[in-house]
């Protein structure tokens, strides 16, 4: 509608990364919050879990680097976001704005198939074969999903055994000259 009030491209796009930032001022605080907490829970685990390596690492610690990295990247994941809305919104012709046919969104040919699956997947289905980009991001997410997984899996392992050996008698540092005999 400001668009056919009479405001320009420019003024739209600030309106519209403007109404992205006011979402900034309660997720942003409420993101920063939970974070801490999760990393407070985490430090009491490790703490009780083991002792004897992380006796001195406080429990409730505040980190006021994190903090502004978090605001950091909060506001610039905001400006991100709030770009491609904009550019549509500064595009929208004023008559456009007018009618209300703003969005020129292609009729669907068929509904969702829903004799296979439930609604909710027929419909995560349909969307993904609506287009490349979709089906595209979406198995990025799976597979970004399944990496990290595996990663934290077997860092978890690979932890375990880092911390208690396979073999207890064996030395944690071992001095040998370059032809592997005794110095």
């Amino acid at each position: 509608m400001m668009r056919y009030l009479g405001s320009t491209k420019k003024q739209i796009m600030r309106f519209v990364r403007l109404e992205g930032l006011q979402w900034c001022k309660t997720a942003i605080p409420f993101g920063i919050g939970m974070g801490m907490v999760i990393v407070w829970i985490l430090c009491a685990l490790l703490k009780f879990l083991s002792p004897g390596y992380f006796a001195e690492m406080p429990t409730f610690g505040i980190s006021w680097i994190g903090i502004l990295s978090g605001i950091a990247v909060g506001v610039f994941t905001v400006l991100l976001a709030a770009r491609s809305p904009a550019k549509k919104a500064a595009r929208v012709s004023p008559l456009a704005a007018v009618s209300g046919n703003a969005n020129s969104v292609q009729p669907a040919r068929t509904a969702a198939n829903t004799t296979l699956f439930k609604v909710d997947i027929s419909l995560g289905i349909y969307h993904a074969k609506a287009s490349k980009k979709n089906f595209l991001l979406m198995v990025g997410s799976i597979v970004f999903s399944i990496v990290l997984f595996l990663c934290f899996s077997t860092a978890v392992d690979f932890m375990h055994h880092a911390l208690k050996p396979l073999k207890p008698w064996t030395p944690d540092i071992s001095i040998i000259s370059a032809d592997n005999t005794s110095p």
